[in-house]
Protein backbone atom coordinates (compact mmCIF):
# COMPACT_ATOMS: atom_id res chain seq x y z
CA UNK A 1 0.00 0.00 0.00
CA UNK A 2 2.75 2.36 0.87
CA UNK A 3 4.61 1.93 -2.42
CA UNK A 4 1.08 2.85 -4.49
CA UNK A 5 1.00 6.45 -1.97
CA UNK A 6 4.70 6.81 -3.13
CA UNK A 7 4.30 6.17 -6.48
CA UNK A 8 1.15 8.63 -6.95
CA UNK A 9 2.98 11.12 -4.82
CA UNK A 10 4.43 14.18 -5.83
CA UNK A 11 7.62 13.16 -5.31
CA UNK A 12 9.39 12.04 -8.39
CA UNK A 13 12.76 9.57 -8.78
CA UNK A 14 15.88 10.28 -11.15
CA UNK A 15 15.67 8.62 -14.43
CA UNK A 16 18.45 5.99 -13.23
CA UNK A 17 16.72 5.12 -10.15
CA UNK A 18 13.91 4.42 -12.65
CA UNK A 19 16.23 1.78 -14.68
CA UNK A 20 17.76 0.22 -11.93
CA UNK A 21 14.36 -0.20 -9.85
CA UNK A 22 13.32 -2.10 -13.55
CA UNK A 23 16.23 -4.31 -13.16
CA UNK A 24 14.94 -5.36 -9.35
CA UNK A 25 11.01 -5.81 -9.80
CA UNK A 26 10.81 -8.23 -7.65
CA UNK A 27 12.47 -6.22 -4.42
CA UNK A 28 10.61 -2.96 -6.01
CA UNK A 29 9.00 -1.88 -2.67
CA UNK A 30 11.96 -2.11 -0.59
CA UNK A 31 13.98 -0.55 -3.39
CA UNK A 32 12.47 2.78 -3.32
CA UNK A 33 12.04 2.64 0.25
CA UNK A 34 15.84 2.52 0.63
CA UNK A 35 16.40 5.25 -2.72
CA UNK A 36 14.11 7.26 -1.16
CA UNK A 37 16.17 7.97 2.47
CA UNK A 38 19.32 7.65 0.59
CA UNK A 39 19.74 10.39 -2.02
CA UNK A 40 18.85 12.88 0.66
CA UNK A 41 20.15 11.91 3.53
CA UNK A 42 23.73 10.78 2.62
CA UNK A 43 24.58 13.89 1.00
CA UNK A 44 23.68 15.96 3.87
CA UNK A 45 26.19 14.71 6.25
CA UNK A 46 29.22 14.71 3.99
CA UNK A 47 29.47 18.78 4.65
CA UNK A 48 31.37 18.54 8.37
CA UNK A 49 33.79 16.14 7.09
CA UNK A 50 35.58 18.77 4.94
CA UNK A 51 36.80 20.63 8.08
CA UNK A 52 39.92 18.25 7.97
CA UNK A 53 40.78 20.06 4.03
CA UNK A 54 41.56 23.74 5.44
CA UNK A 55 44.61 23.14 5.72
CA UNK A 56 45.09 21.58 1.90
CA UNK A 57 43.26 24.39 0.87
CA UNK A 58 45.78 26.78 2.52
CA UNK A 59 48.75 25.37 0.71
CA UNK A 60 46.60 25.66 -2.67
CA UNK A 61 45.51 28.79 -2.15
CA UNK A 62 48.52 30.56 -0.06
CA UNK A 63 47.35 34.13 0.28
CA UNK A 64 43.84 33.54 1.87
CA UNK A 65 43.13 33.93 5.39
CA UNK A 66 42.40 31.62 7.75
CA UNK A 67 39.00 33.26 8.13
CA UNK A 68 38.47 32.79 4.74
CA UNK A 69 39.31 28.90 4.61
CA UNK A 70 36.95 28.28 7.39
CA UNK A 71 34.24 30.13 5.48
CA UNK A 72 34.13 27.32 2.96
CA UNK A 73 33.15 24.79 5.75
CA UNK A 74 30.38 26.88 7.42
CA UNK A 75 28.84 28.95 4.72
CA UNK A 76 26.82 26.12 3.50
CA UNK A 77 25.58 25.64 7.03
CA UNK A 78 24.77 29.24 6.81
CA UNK A 79 22.54 29.14 3.26
CA UNK A 80 21.02 26.26 3.85
CA UNK A 81 19.47 27.38 7.57
CA UNK A 82 18.31 30.50 5.39
CA UNK A 83 16.58 27.80 2.49
CA UNK A 84 15.10 26.18 5.41
CA UNK A 85 13.41 28.73 6.70
CA UNK A 86 12.20 29.90 3.49
CA UNK A 87 11.21 26.02 2.65
CA UNK A 88 7.48 26.51 3.46
CA UNK A 89 7.03 29.28 1.67
CA UNK A 90 9.00 28.05 -1.04
CA UNK A 91 6.70 24.70 -1.23
CA UNK A 92 3.25 26.63 -1.06
CA UNK A 93 4.44 28.62 -4.75
CA UNK A 94 6.61 25.85 -6.61
CA UNK A 95 5.15 23.13 -4.77
CA UNK A 96 7.04 19.95 -3.35
CA UNK A 97 8.45 17.96 -6.41
CA UNK A 98 9.77 20.81 -7.63
CA UNK A 99 11.79 22.10 -4.82
CA UNK A 100 13.26 18.52 -4.29
CA UNK A 101 14.06 18.43 -7.63
CA UNK A 102 15.43 22.29 -7.78
CA UNK A 103 17.42 21.33 -4.38
CA UNK A 104 19.00 18.22 -5.76
CA UNK A 105 20.08 20.05 -8.45
CA UNK A 106 21.57 22.94 -7.05
CA UNK A 107 23.52 20.44 -4.56
CA UNK A 108 24.53 18.46 -7.49
CA UNK A 109 26.09 21.71 -8.72
CA UNK A 110 26.86 23.28 -6.44
CA UNK A 111 29.16 20.05 -5.16
CA UNK A 112 30.61 20.04 -9.03
CA UNK A 113 31.56 23.52 -9.12
CA UNK A 114 33.25 23.34 -5.68
CA UNK A 115 35.73 20.18 -7.41
CA UNK A 116 36.94 22.31 -9.90
CA UNK A 117 36.60 25.84 -8.56
CA UNK A 118 39.86 27.90 -9.58
CA UNK A 119 39.54 30.11 -7.03
CA UNK A 120 38.46 30.36 -3.54
CA UNK A 121 35.59 32.99 -4.39
CA UNK A 122 34.02 30.81 -6.82
CA UNK A 123 34.38 27.88 -4.13
CA UNK A 124 32.47 30.26 -1.58
CA UNK A 125 29.90 30.08 -4.32
CA UNK A 126 29.64 26.80 -5.16
CA UNK A 127 29.48 25.92 -1.29
CA UNK A 128 26.69 28.21 -0.82
CA UNK A 129 24.75 26.98 -3.90
CA UNK A 130 25.18 23.49 -2.31
CA UNK A 131 24.07 24.44 1.25
CA UNK A 132 21.04 26.18 -0.06
CA UNK A 133 20.10 22.79 -2.35
CA UNK A 134 20.24 20.54 0.80
CA UNK A 135 18.55 23.08 2.84
CA UNK A 136 16.04 23.09 -0.11
CA UNK A 137 15.04 18.78 0.51
CA UNK A 138 16.25 18.22 3.27
CA UNK A 139 13.62 19.79 5.82
CA UNK A 140 11.06 17.86 3.32
CA UNK A 141 12.29 14.29 4.07
CA UNK A 142 10.98 13.38 7.35
CA UNK A 143 7.48 15.73 6.20
CA UNK A 144 7.49 13.34 3.08
CA UNK A 145 7.88 10.35 5.15
CA UNK A 146 5.26 11.31 7.44
CA UNK A 147 3.08 12.19 4.42
CA UNK A 148 3.54 9.15 2.38
CA UNK A 149 3.96 6.20 5.08
CA UNK A 150 1.72 5.42 8.15
CA UNK A 151 2.31 3.01 11.36
CA UNK A 152 4.84 0.37 11.30
CA UNK A 153 6.00 1.17 8.01
CA UNK A 154 6.55 5.09 8.83
CA UNK A 155 8.28 3.64 11.82
CA UNK A 156 10.60 1.53 9.33
CA UNK A 157 11.34 4.77 7.09
CA UNK A 158 12.42 6.80 10.03
CA UNK A 159 14.77 3.99 10.58
CA UNK A 160 16.14 4.00 7.45
CA UNK A 161 16.42 7.60 7.66
CA UNK A 162 18.62 7.64 10.46
CA UNK A 163 20.70 4.79 9.54
CA UNK A 164 21.60 6.63 6.24
CA UNK A 165 22.34 9.59 8.26
CA UNK A 166 24.66 7.93 10.21
CA UNK A 167 26.36 5.94 7.06
CA UNK A 168 26.24 9.38 5.13
CA UNK A 169 28.27 10.75 8.57
CA UNK A 170 30.90 7.89 8.82
CA UNK A 171 31.60 7.59 5.02
CA UNK A 172 32.11 11.20 4.54
CA UNK A 173 34.65 11.36 7.09
CA UNK A 174 35.97 8.41 5.55
CA UNK A 175 36.00 9.10 2.74
CA UNK A 176 37.88 12.51 2.77
CA UNK A 177 40.32 10.87 5.46
CA UNK A 178 41.09 8.74 2.57
CA UNK A 179 41.53 11.20 -0.42
CA UNK A 180 43.80 13.62 2.42
CA UNK A 181 45.89 10.15 2.56
CA UNK A 182 46.99 10.31 -0.90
Amino acid sequence: MAYNKFESSKVGLLPGVRVLRRLLKHEQKVWNDVVFDSDAVIITNVNGATASTIPGLMKQFPAVSSETAELTVTIPSFTMAVVIILSSLIVKRIGTKKLVLAGTALTAFGAGLSMFSPSVSVLLIARAIMGAGIGAFNTLCISLIDRLYSGQQRERMLGFQNTFQGLGAAGGALGVGLILMY
